[in-house]
């Protein structure tokens, strides 16, 4: 794997749980809405939850489990990318920072260090030859 590919996977894995997060809301929502249009009309009832009610209630414990699952799985990533970073001195370590974990854009990541983009992109590249060395020094380990 190249620093790259490592650099990017907390942005693909936090995409990832924003995606189940909002699946996840958006399916609580709807029932939700079901419930409350169903409910109210001053009928008695069994009171016993009936099969599609709760096969509801599983598909969103199941969909909360996965948003967490993946948010944790991003936390992870964010951490082990961040301990590398952390290895990386000054701007070359700072332009890492803002682009991987911030998600900044390379234009605001030019911004936060001073330089102009182009340079910026250099020192991205110097930072991602420095940070393959740090990954693989922690790979021997």
């Amino acid at each position: 794997m190249t620093a790259k590919e490592y650099m990017k996977q907390y942005g693909r894995l936090k995409h990832r749980a924003d995606v189940l997060k909002i699946e996840y809301e958006k399916e609580k929502l709807t029932i939700d809405t079901i419930r409350a249009a169903g409910s109210g009309d001053g009928t008695p009832s069994s009171g016993k939850i009936s099969t599609p009610t709760e096969n509801k209630a599983i598909r969103l414990a199941d969909k909360l489990t996965a948003y967490q699952n993946a948010e944790l799985e991003a936390l992870e990533a964010r951490q082990k990318i961040f301990d590398t970073i952390c290895g990386i001195p000054g701007e070359f370590g700072q332009v890492l920072f803002g682009h991987y974990i911030e998600m900044k854009s390379w234009q605001e990541v030019a911004d936060d260090v001073g330089y102009s983009l182009r340079q910026t992109h250099r020192i991205h590249q110097q930072a991602l030859i420095m940070a393959q060395d740090v990954i693989e020094w922690h790979f021997l380990i």
